[in-house]
């Protein structure tokens, strides 16, 4: 009875084991609902505007509500697309775009763009 109990004891612990594997950075990265839940857990309660939407959606509101039009953009490294709106009384919006579905990151007010010399924007 006690070697079957040592028996068992050791392929359970055997069981345990861990063999170094190389790590799969694409199984790390979240997925579009993932991205989608973690926007909701970090939006602001009670703002005035939705924070998330279609892009469609979400590009005619800043337009309508702040006069604001894409002033730049960018792919990030995780293939979402940042957008900076911007307005003619210097309001900006920063967006991310994942999947279709577009989240206001942060707004602010007193946008000044700066420009290399002799460079355009």
């Amino acid at each position: 009875m006690v070697k079957l109990t040592i028996l068992i004891f050791t392929l359970l612990l055997g069981g345990c084991q861990t063999v170094k594997d190389e790590v799969d950075i694409g199984s790390m990265m979240m997925s579009a609902a993932d991205l989608r839940q973690q926007e909701a857990e970090l939006t602001e309660i009670n703002r005035p505007v939705p924070t998330c939407g279609t892009h469609d959606k979400m590009r005619s509101l800043l337009q309508v509500q702040y006069n604001e039009k894409p002033a730049v953009y960018g792919m990030a490294n995780d293939g979402s697309i940042l957008t900076v709106f911007s307005s003619p009384k210097k309001t900006f919006t920063i967006t991310r775009l994942v999947n279709g579905i577009m989240c206001i990151v942060v707004v602010g007010n007193g946008l000044e763009i700066i420009k290399e010399p002799g460079k355009t924007i």
